[in-house]
């Protein structure tokens, strides 16, 4: 027996939460609204309700291009395009036009020349890019296959790529962007393990750190017998170090975790240089996000409004798309301040099954909003060594049509609650509200609205497996507003219909696409009890006084 919840099989889960309730609360008896914590996330960071999606580029990009992106934002009811690069002012207004709020990108290599800096001369790259100690471009790692010239990163340290990259992010606000996010955000700090960068900024300002951050001493062990001759490059030449990715398990002690440490301050300085300028020229305050994929949080992501991964599928013995860390990435992004988004789950190899792959997504989905999370809609996603990924609006839509018409029950609600698989959540002790038997793999995640005694509980129930079982809800009436008799509503996704939906999206009534149903309730003083049949995946309970 765990000590927040029994499991018989997979049937029986019993969750130890309380639930809302304008009357006094006693020790023994908190509500849902005391326990589901405020987050204060910074304007511009999605809401419960938003529906994102990328377009890396737009759409079609020529004759031969069969794809379109406003039809996209059409077909999937976006409300807000991120992540995207290459949109010119026209075409973001088109964007805007849809009523959907439009998302610049940057990158490692992004700046305002006239070309990006793989695409220059290789005379005007060695004066951005970063370098190892031979004084050698280098290429990330994940980017050595790419054939679309858009590799080479430049230096945090190097004043043109500055100035550069500044200068791009004005000509983005200028075309009338909202926010911006930024791929690649660990800059120079993530390449050193891959030996970069070794530039003449890059040594020279290496020196300035070591004189706050080594003594007289130290350096004199390391071989320094001149700080001001000091060049970090002969060193390493001497040392015979490796100028490739063994570099990142190259033993170089002390002095090489000093420049690790100044790769690290090098990035956030950046990034400290960069934010208020943006914000001076903008004439407010701009909404940032970065790719973390979903689960990264550290020095350089926290200076970023949220995170936006690329969703592993798994990665090591780590299934990354699963409910259990779904709702663990929610957690820790809203634990630190901020929000988080995820992508669809991306492959690494062509996937043998690609039903199978939009049942995963689907799931995907469902429990990423269920936890707080958006999922952006599977559309220009990245898959690694494999074409990208669109996904057909018939297969999506349903369930982003779901979250548009269901927003009052998604935005301003915290987390309250979780159980099923191997969720642990033990804040509620032994004794609990929530009973839920039947369904396969069967999760509910439980929210509510901090310190609002008035507002309704949603029950977020999501299966994972093929549950095909009656499910039945059991609810211990005193943590919920006492004896009082309980009225609860089952909110579905409407299957989908292309009509339907184009109905929904001109006329932005999305309630259209939501299935409503009373359900009938069984309640004595002490508990109420409903029967509903299994979610495909997804259905939310809504729980209010009668």
């Amino acid at each position: 027996m765990a000590d927040r919840f029994f499991l018989l099989g997979w049937g029986w889960l019993v969750l130890c939460l309380g639930l809302t309730a304008e009357v006094d609360c006693s020790a023994k008896t908190e509500r849902l609204c005391q326990m589901a914590a405020q987050v204060p996330l910074a304007p511009g960071v999605p809401k419960g309700s938003d529906v994102l999606m990328r377009s890396l580029q737009p759409h079609p990009a020529n004759a031969n291009d069969k794809h379109n992106t406003l039809e996209a934002i059409r077909g999937f009811h976006v409300n807000r395009l991120e992540w995207s690069y290459g949109f010119d002012a026209k075409q973001i207004q088109q964007v805007k036009a849809q009523g959907c709020d439009f998302y610049g990108a940057a990158a490692a290599h992004t700046v305002a020349l006239e070309k990006t800096c793989s695409e220059m001369p290789v005379s005007v790259f060695l004066k951005l890019g970063i370098k190892n100690f031979y004084g050698n471009p280098v290429i990330a790692r994940w980017m050595r296959t790419w054939t679309s010239g858009s590799a080479l990163w430049c230096c945090m340290n190097n004043p043109q790529y500055r100035q550069g990259y500044l200068q791009y992010i004005k000509n983005y606000l200028d075309q009338g962007i909202t926010g911006m996010h930024r791929d690649g955000a660990r800059g120079n700090w993530q390449m050193v393990g891959q030996c970069a960068c070794f530039c003449d900024y890059c040594m020279a300002e290496f020196k300035e750190y070591l004189k706050e951050h080594s003594t007289q001493e130290q350096r004199q062990q390391w071989g320094i017998a001149n700080l001001e001759k000091f060049d970090y490059r002969r060193i390493l030449k001497r040392d015979k170090a490796p100028s490739s990715d063994d570099f990142e398990t190259w033993d170089g002690g002390q002095l090489k975790e000093l420049f690790i440490a100044f790769q690290l301050e090098s990035t956030l300085e950046f990034y400290r240089w960069l934010f208020p300028r943006v914000n001076e020229y903008a004439g407010r305050e701009i909404s940032w996000s970065a790719n973390n994929h979903g689960y990264m949080w550290n020095e350089v992501f926290d200076l970023f409004d949220y995170g936006m991964g690329e969703l592993f599928i798994k990665k090591g013995d780590t299934a990354y798309t699963s409910p259990e860390m779904l709702y663990k990435m929610a957690q820790e992004a809203h634990r630190r301040g901020k929000g988080q988004t995820v992508t669809s789950p991306k492959y690494f190899v062509l996937p043998k099954d690609w039903d199978e792959y939009r049942d995963l997504t689907r799931k995907t989905i469902a429990t990423g909003y269920a936890v707080g999370m958006p999922v952006l809609a599977p559309w220009d996603a990245y898959m690694p060594n494999l074409p990208r990924y669109f996904g057909q609006v018939k297969d999506y839509a349903d369930l982003y049509g779901f979250v548009r018409g269901a927003a009052q029950y998604l935005d301003g609600y915290a987390d309250a609650g979780a159980l099923g698989g191997k969720i642990e959540d033990k804040r509620y002790g032994e004794h609990g509200p929530l009973q839920v038997e039947g369904g396969d793999k069967l999760y509910a995640y439980v929210r509510a609205k901090p310190a609002d005694k008035k507002a309704p509980v949603v029950i977020h129930l999501v299966e994972w497996g093929q549950g095909t079982q009656q499910v039945t809800v059991r609810l211990d009436k005193q943590r919920f507003w006492g004896k009082t008799d309980l009225a609860i509503i089952q909110l579905t996704p409407k299957e989908y219909d292309a009509a339907l939906h184009a109905q929904a999206e001109k006329s932005h009534e999305y309630r259209l696409l939501v299935q409503e149903s009373d359900l009938k309730v069984k309640q004595d003083e002490r508990q109420a009890q409903v029967q509903l049949s299994a979610p495909t995946p997804w259905t939310v309970l809504v729980v209010q006084v009668k």
